[in-house]
């Protein structure tokens, strides 16, 4: 049952991790497997794409800091990113480990964050004639599916197998740095197995969505909903239910902020024990790049309407997290909830809480009238269309004319997106992103996009709410 894990490493720059160097997310990768034992991995395969000697410096510091992990290390040039380097580690495993019967692929920003984060990949692999179980299926204009992720699970006894009998499959022409050509060459490869095998999508069995219920999986998790492989992004917010285990944590931050509260009595744990047992609020905790920061409140939901608020922890208070977390989980309650209005009331003497609500959208409610703890109470309304409109102003898409592949996309705001790109009526291609504001993405499709005179644009938000919508002129 033994596997090899191979990862695709680059240390150059990226345009989506503005903060985080190509070896610092490898380092982040790397800890995980150094602070956990994992019974059944045979060794670690990183594949390295170089650009200068400066990437064999930092991979030297990694490799002494890691020198205890079983890991073989593959430096090559940058040609033909992930699906080149996931062939080398096959082949690497195929002709190098004869005892072993699985490699785990994965891009260097996803990591692990359950011990049995393989379980479930070899599983599926265990049933039927599955070759290949991956993150995400896409249907490409080819009328077939092939994986939207390059991470997965390929069982290599089976490849070995086909392997045999077909030994030119893994073979790449790297004669240039063609990004269509290497991408093509990986759905190939997978046509040459579907020949024998079966390739199957994980998602709808083991998978909870990154980014609340987002109909674009962008991550790993078991039936249960925990989450064991997720993407490393330097700014991110996660929301998921309170738990009654989580109720220490929400004391503290709610007893601590009571005074800006409606109802600033103090509870013990006990007390709030027996209220979560009794009421079972929709409360969600936020998450901030892997850390509890806070919780929403949510209340008094009606078919038009839902009532929310949101408590920080003190040390993570004046950071400008607040307006991030307020936008992105305004975004999660309108399609959760299908509610037209969001509405909340803030004490007239928390300035700072009520300019947040007024930039957020939110406008006051002036027949509404009543007193808290001898304070004015103001409610605050934000509709449904005004909040979308307001996003709809975001983006700037355009042709790179230069790489002759890439599409632009600017975001002037931070918003999880689902992107799509269309030739007529047939979808060519479709991701995911998490955008920061003022950032610049390019996309390189998966086809290639010089066939095509005009490609359609549509970004939405993560439940497929139109966002912006555009027609690129292709100029080959």
């Amino acid at each position: 049952m033994k596997f090899n894990y191979i990862i695709s490493a680059y240390f150059g720059s990226r345009l989506t991790y503005p903060n985080l160097s190509g070896e610092k997310l490898l380092d982040i990768h790397l800890d995980f497997f150094y602070k956990n034992y994992i019974p059944f991995l045979n060794r670690i395969i990183v594949i390295l794409n170089i650009e200068n000697s400066d990437d064999i410096k930092k991979l030297d510091v990694l490799k002494n800091k890691y020198g205890k992990l079983p890991i073989t290390y593959v430096v090559k040039n940058n040609i033909g990113g992930s699906y080149y380097n996931y062939q080398i580690g096959i082949l690497n495993s195929l002709f190098l480990d004869t005892k072993i019967n699985y490699s785990f692929i994965i891009e260097d920003d996803y990591v692990p964050f359950d011990v049995d984060f393989y379980a479930p990949f070899i599983n599926k692999l265990n049933k039927g004639n599955n070759v290949f179980v991956c993150q995400k299926l896409i249907n490409y204009p080819k009328g077939k599916l092939y994986p939207g992720v390059s991470n997965g699970m390929f069982d290599l006894t089976k490849i070995k197998e086909f392997y045999k009998k077909n030994n030119n499959i893994l073979n790449v022409d790297i004669k240039n740095n063609d990004y269509i050509t290497f991408v093509e060459n990986q759905r190939n490869f997978l046509d040459y197995l579907r020949t024998d095998y079966e390739i199957v999508d994980i998602s709808e069995d083991y998978c909870q969505p990154f980014y609340g219920e987002s109909s674009v999986i962008t991550n790993f998790g078991n039936i249960n909903g925990e989450i064991l492989i997720k993407p490393i992004i330097d700014d991110y917010y996660f929301f998921r239910k309170m738990k009654i285990t989580d109720l220490e944590f929400f004391l503290e931050i709610r007893n601590e902020c009571a005074e800006y509260l409606h109802d600033n009595n103090i509870f013990t744990i006990t007390e709030s024990t027996k209220w979560f047992i009794k009421t079972n609020p929709e409360f969600y905790i936020i998450n901030y790049n892997n850390t509890n920061i806070g919780y929403f409140r949510t209340s008094n939901h009606t078919e038009e309407s839902i009532y929310i608020g949101c408590d920080l922890h003190k040390n993570f208070r004046g950071k400008k997290l607040a307006y991030k977390a307020y936008i992105k989980f305004i975004n999660f309650i309108f399609t959760k909830y299908n509610v037209n209005e969001i509405l909340l009331e803030v004490l007239s003497n928390n300035i700072v809480a009520y300019n947040l609500y007024k930039k957020l959208g939110f406008i006051v409610e002036e027949n509404f009238e009543k007193i808290s703890r001898n304070i004015k109470s103001i409610l605050m309304s934000l509709n449904k269309d005004n909040f979308y409109k307001n996003l709809h102003k975001n983006f700037e898409i355009y042709f790179d004319e230069e790489s002759k592949f890439k599409i632009f996309i600017r975001s002037f705001s931070d918003i999880e997106t689902n992107i799509y790109f269309y030739d007529n009526d047939t979808r060519l291609w479709a991701t995911s992103n998490n955008f920061q504001t003022n950032s610049y993405y390019w996309y390189a499709l998966a086809v290639n996009i010089l066939e095509y005179e005009n490609i359609k644009v549509i970004i939405t938000d993560k439940y497929n709410n139109v966002l912006c919508e555009k027609n690129i002129k292709i100029i080959s």
